[in-house]
This record gives C-alpha cells, structure tokens and sequence, in this order.
C-alpha cells in the first residue's frame, strides 16, 4: 500500500543515516589502501614525482575489479532489464532476491565507501584532478545514497557500477603513462609504441565501447523511455516522487552524453588523431 510503501521509504533513509559510520570507515580503509601502495611506490621508486597518482590508480583499480565481478553476478541471477521489467511500475524495491555477496544494497554500500573516498582524494588532490572528476565524484555519491535510501532503480544504478569493467584496463594504462613520464617525451611515445601498451589500449578501448556503449547504451534507451512512458506513476508514488524522476533523468543523461564524449575520443585515438588518448586528469570511471 501507499501507507507501507511510504514507511518502508522513510525507514531506509534512517537506516541509511545508521550506516554513516560504516560509510566513513570503508572510505578510510580505501585511504589506508591508497597510503600503503603510495609507502610501497616510495620504497621501490623512491625519486619517482609521480607515486601519489599511481597509488591512487591502484586503488581505483581494486574497486573496478571488485565492482565488476559484483555487478556482473547480480546481472547474471537478475537478468539485463532491457525488456523494461525493472523500470516503469516495478521501479521500486527491487530487486534484491539475493543475499550476501550478490544482493544490490551490499553492492551499492561497497561503492558508496568508495564514491565518498574518491570525493576526499580528489579534494584533496585538486591540482591534478581538476573539477571535472570532483563534479563527477560528488554526483555519483549522490546517486548512490538516492538509490540506496529509497530503493528506487536499484537495477540501473547496478548496470551503471558493471560499466568499471573499462577502468580495469584504462587505470594500468594511466598509471604506465604516469610512470614513463619523467623520462621525457621521447621515452613515452617509445613505450607506447611497444605491443604490450598497446594491447592495452586495444582493450580498454574495446570494453569501453562494448560495455559503455553498446550495453549500457541500449539499457539507458529502456530506461529513459519506461521514465518517461510510466512518468506519472513514478512521480507519485512514495518511494520515488517528482524529484526523483527529475533527477534520475538528469543523471542518465548526463551519463549518457559522458560515454559518447569518451567514445568519440577512443575513436580519435585509434584513427591516430589522438595517439595518447584522453589525458589522465580527464579519464576516469568509474566509476563508471
């Protein structure tokens, strides 16, 4: 019923505000992770400038990974929501028929840690960041808590977090970059020329438009057209509201106009046009 419906949302935004503590902690053991590997860049390159950036890609590295395998398992027992049956009138608590590793609130607490880290790191690292990635940590940070205090598209937001299976590979690629760096030049665009860097590339670029654009292309085209089909039941109802519904639509779509941006990009880089690709202060994901 409304009555239940709207209980059960305002209890999840209690339980959320429980979990705060649980949030900051996971967020400094991601900053306990990120200190260790910087410790470990010092004593095995101890003049390299450029350890902090590494270490930091390391720990964005271990949170693709593990979000990857996450999403991918919850995606393989739910099913790919591209014939709408998690959006629309079913937009709402759900799903969640799993427990333990693969259920979505676990899924979502683990990158909420995570979300909140990466909005300290790049704060605190803005010279190299810039404000395109702090925009971008806070906005997913935001998503994140909204999906989880309300229960609303939690499918989509699981889809979305399955999108880091790019970032596994464009992180070493970024962190390579990093490491060849003071070398010069001449030294970078040598190793770049070398097969192994370069099947990198191959890689990332090809998960990156596999998974960012075509899979998650064609799960935000159901997505978009069940918020706008069913509008009128979304925004009345408890869990979700106007308010939501705006600001989904707003995120998707900005997600959607940030994939394109990354793919033309790809797409410059392997007709030669870009032989770098996006730099380091502008890539990232993910995530996404």
């Amino acid at each position: 019923s409304t009555q239940s419906t709207g209980e059960a949302s305002r209890s999840m935004w209690v339980a959320t505000m429980l979990h705060v503590p649980l949030f900051a902690g996971m967020s400094a053991c991601w900053l306990g992770l990120q200190h260790l590997l910087h410790q470990l860049l010092q004593y095995m390159f101890p003049s390299h400038p450029n350890n902090m950036v590494m270490a930091r890609c390391g720990v964005i590295w271990v949170h693709a990974v593990v979000a990857t395998v996450r999403s991918t398992g919850f995606l393989l027992q739910t099913g790919s929501g591209l014939s709408g049956e998690y959006d629309g009138d079913h937009h709402c608590w759900g799903p969640d028929p799993t427990q333990g590793l693969w259920s979505a609130n676990s899924i979502i607490e683990f990158s909420i840690g995570f979300a909140l880290y990466e909005v300290v790191s790049t704060v605190l690292h803005f010279k190299e960041e810039g404000s395109l990635l702090v925009l971008h940590g806070m906005i997913m940070l935001v998503a994140l808590v909204q999906v989880y205090s309300t229960g609303y598209q939690v499918h989509m937001m699981i889809v979305l977090l399955g999108c880091e299976a790019s970032t596994i590979f464009l992180k070493p690629r970024q962190a390579l970059l990093k490491y060849w760096q003071p070398g010069g030049k001449q030294v970078v665009q040598r190793n770049k020329q070398a097969p192994g860097f370069k099947a990198l590339n191959y890689a990332f670029g090809l998960t990156f438009l596999a998974v960012r654009v075509v899979w998650v292309g064609a799960r935000m085209v159901v997505h978009f057209r069940s918020l706008f089909l069913h509008a009128p039941v979304i925004m009345a109802s408890e869990c979700a509201g106007i308010v939501y519904w705006s600001s989904d639509v707003t995120m998707v779509a900005a997600q959607a106009l940030m994939h394109l941006f990354w793919a033309k990009a790809i797409v410059e880089m392997a007709l030669g046009g870009s032989p770098a690709g996006p730099s380091t202060t502008q890539m990232k994901f993910h995530n996404s």
